[in-house]
């Protein structure tokens, strides 16, 4: 490829390649945080529906005067084997339905500090990096351009490259 950029379509396959040039854009600069984030942004999700599938057994048994719930085979249960048969206290249900709760919280809080993290270095790597290149720059040639240009390459540029970071990552994890 010579020094220009190819044309990119605007259908599926040209928008996956444009995240994928971002992502390879970034990668450099999140120092590994935005995998991490997107490991914990996946749990979170996971822990979010096993939270929702224990509800289900938990619904059917608030039937007036029942105390305990058999798990059986069909339907929902349809796969749990050994399992089949199991009675739960509707208290112990109720418990692991609030441990899987809490859990999806403490996840939700985590991958959040996360995100934060791995966009905040990733800025703070690219802005970082545009400093130096200024620093080394001739200053002949930049003098011949305008004080604002340099300026917003070093805020709002920046600043939108954090945001699309984001972005991405929760893209990613609502898929």
């Amino acid at each position: 490829m010579s020094g220009q950029s190819e044309p990119i379509g605007h259908g599926l396959g040209g928008q996956l390649r444009r995240i994928i040039r971002v992502v390879r854009f970034i990668r450099p600069y999140a120092h590994g945080k935005a995998g991490l984030a997107f490991v914990f942004l996946i749990l979170a999700g996971l822990t979010e529906g096993v939270s929702i599938l224990l509800l289900i057994p938990v619904l059917t048994a608030l039937v007036p005067g029942q105390k305990t719930l058999t798990l059986e085979s069909g339907g929902w249960f349809s796969g749990l084997g050994p399992l089949n048969g199991l009675q739960i206290h509707l208290g112990a249900m109720l418990a692991i339905l609030v441990v899987a709760v809490a859990a999806q919280a403490a996840l939700s809080r985590a991958s959040g500090i996360m995100v934060m993290d791995a966009t905040l270095s990733a800025a703070h790597g690219i802005r970082q990096r545009l400093f130096e290149a200024i620093g080394h720059a001739r200053w002949q040639t930049i003098m011949k351009g305008r004080h604002a240009d340099i300026t917003h390459a070093l805020t709002m540029d920046v600043d939108r490259v954090q945001f699309v970071m984001n972005s991405l990552l929760v893209m990613a994890q609502a898929l």
